[in-house]
């Protein structure tokens, strides 16, 4: 399957000493450009404690996650092609 819309976003594991790279994927388009005060009210309406229970994320930490360097955002916008999961190319997305 492939998904009409996708954003990269990354985050420090601390247990293996490293970021990673992940990809959040919808047919819908996904918004990456919070307001780091509404994330935190969507916490503290919806996460037992608030933001302030959870020891990594909170507005301005999610924000973080979705702002990747522009050599990283440049080289994805240049691949033109897609393999499905069974590692059949699907064909050109550009």
């Amino acid at each position: 399957m492939v998904f009409n819309h996708t954003v990269i976003y990354s985050s420090f594991v601390p247990s293996f000493l490293s970021p990673w790279g992940l990809v959040m994927a919808s047919d819908q388009p996904i918004n990456t450009c919070w307001d780091p005060f509404d994330i935190d009210q969507l916490l503290q309406a919806h996460i037992h404690g608030g933001p302030k229970s959870l020891r990594m994320l909170d507005g301005i930490a999610l924000l973080g996650m979705f702002s990747q360097p522009r050599h990283v955002r440049d080289a994805i916008h240049r691949v033109l092609e897609c393999s499905s999961i069974e590692g059949e190319n699907t064909g050109v997305l550009a």
